[in-house]
């Protein structure tokens, strides 16, 4: 009997150590283009997905004026940084669609974020977004500003369904399908 209930134990340990997790924003964000005699603003809207067990993210960028929207996904975008005060502040950096980066950040909450895991993931509950970059054509550049929200409901039900990283991003790409929004090719770098 001791033998069946280690084995029980041992197997319900291995469970919450595969556990996969994912932590999901809302995205809100402006990007405004300058160049060729033009200044245009855009709108985009979505999701940004986490992993936080190895720093894979992806955007589920819906870009609402053009009833279009595109995945991104970059490995190894996130850190956490300390700063003098000794505040921790989460920091992800991800390349732009031409020369240049984009950056979000925010200040790590004190405490755990609802996930719907057993893992107390301490991370912000926003993140400033900032980004510039100039296209190829060095004709035309672009600012990026906005922010990601953390999208508690959404998170808990993608990790009460698999919480698998790649499966989450597919089923919020498939929301927008849904709605008949046209997807871009997924970039992924």
């Amino acid at each position: 009997m001791k033998k069946i209930l280690t084995t029980i134990l041992g197997l319900g340990a291995l469970t919450l150590a595969c556990q996969a997790d994912v932590i999901v924003y809302k995205i809100k964000a402006t990007a405004t283009v300058t160049g060729n005699g033009v200044i245009q603003k855009e709108s985009v809207l979505g999701w940004f997905v986490i992993n936080p067990t190895n720093s894979y993210v992806a955007e589920v960028g819906l870009f609402p004026q053009l009833n279009e929207f595109q995945v991104f996904t970059f490995s190894d975008a996130t850190t956490t940084v300390v700063s003098a005060k000794g505040k921790n502040y989460s920091v992800v950096s991800w390349p732009g669609n031409s020369i240049g980066r984009v950056l979000a950040n925010g200040v790590n909450s004190p405490t755990a974020l609802i996930t719907g895991t057993a893992t107390p993931w301490l991370l912000p509950k926003s993140m400033v977004i900032t980004g510039n970059e100039v296209y190829p054509s060095l004709t035309q550049f672009e600012v990026d500003t906005g922010v990601f929200m953390y999208d508690q409901a959404t998170t808990v039900s993608q990790n009460g369904l698999d919480g698998d990283f790649n499966n989450t991003v597919s089923r919020l790409a498939q929301i927008l399908r849904n709605e008949g929004i046209a997807q871009l090719p997924t970039q992924s770098q």
